[in-house]
């Protein structure tokens, strides 16, 4: 059986790096956004409350109401029979049951 060789620490470190820098400028950016927008209350509830602004925030939900309802209608019954079922080749990962 081969052996997984382990990855360097420093490449471990440089891809948290960068991953928790693409993360933190992500925020940052949405932040700023978001504070500009806040900070003049009467005019946030007034777009906040138009009929465009909601039948776009009730168009999100159901569209995300119906993709978790189609995952658990297609993705449990597909899951039981990834795991129950024996495929070829299962056994070159190094892991065995």
């Amino acid at each position: 059986m081969k052996k997984l060789s382990k990855v360097p620490d420093s490449c471990l470190l440089s891809f948290a790096l960068i991953g928790s820098m693409i993360v933190i400028l992500t925020v940052l950016a949405l932040l700023t956004i978001t504070l500009k927008q806040v900070t003049d209350l009467p005019y946030f509830i007034s777009v906040a409350t138009e009929s465009k602004v909601v039948d776009a925030i009730l168009l999100t939900m159901v569209a995300g109401l119906n993709a978790v309802v189609l995952l658990l209608i297609f993705g449990i019954p597909l899951a039981y029979i990834l795991a129950r079922t024996e495929f070829r080749g299962e056994g070159s990962g190094g892991e065995h049951r």
